[in-house]
This record gives structure tokens, C-alpha cells and sequence, in this order.
């Protein structure tokens, strides 16, 4: 699911990927979230995939980044490099100094 982030894309001025428009977007109460499949990551064809995994953050079952991996291998973003944001960093911080500083030496060493 896209999530864009006021870190990635604010702070460290990194484009917003361009969303096909065969994608549709889903709202849930006030926020808006979009379901990417293989095929549309494969559309958008990313240098590289940043994942924040909100079920481990959680406590809940890893993301199988393995399986992303391989349903990547044969298409358009086969060569995106795949990157695990540490999960509680992103979704449990208090989004103070400390954890910003963390999150965006975090997204500067994936890239």
C-alpha cells in the first residue's frame, strides 16, 4: 500500500512516485490509502522500494519482502532495490528530534 510519508517527500524533497491511473485509491475514515499490486509497482517501475512494515510494528506477522521480491523478478521493477524501514521508528515514534533524525539517516542510507 502507498503511503507517502512527510519525511521522504517534505523533508528530504524526494519526487511522489506517478500513480497509473488504473489504480484506484480506498478511504478509510479521514485517510486515503493505495493498494499497489506487483503490476502497478511494475508500472511505476521505482528505483527503489522503501517498506514500512505496520504489522511488525505492531506485533503482527512480518511482510514477506522475499515474496515481493520474486513477484518483481520477471517485470518492469525487477531491478528496484528493496528496502525495510525499521517498523516501530515509523509508526511508534513521537516524531520528535531523535526519531526524525533516525528515520532520515534510515531512508539516506537506502538510497
Amino acid at each position: 500500500m502507498l503511503n507517502t510519508h512527510p519525511i521522504v517527500y517534505d523533508v528530504l524533497g524526494l519526487s511522489e512516485p506517478q500513480i497509473p491511473a488504473s489504480v484506484p485509491t480506498e478511504t478509510r475514515g479521514t485517510r486515503t490509502f493505495t493498494p499497489l499490486s506487483p503490476q502497478a509497482i511494475g508500472e511505476i517501475d521505482p528505483d527503489v522500494i522503501l517498506i514500512v512494515d505496520r504489522s511488525a510494528a505492531i506485533g503482527n506477522e512480518e511482510a514477506n519482502v522475499e515474496a515481493l521480491r520474486q513477484s518483481l523478478a520477471n517485470g518492469a521493477a525487477a531491478d528496484a532495490d528493496i528496502e525495510v524501514m525499521t517498523p516501530k521508528l515509523w509508526y511508534l515514534s513521537g516524531g520528535g528530534l531523535q526519531s526524525l533524525s533516525l528515520q532520515i539517516d534510515e531512508v539516506r542510507n537506502a538510497l
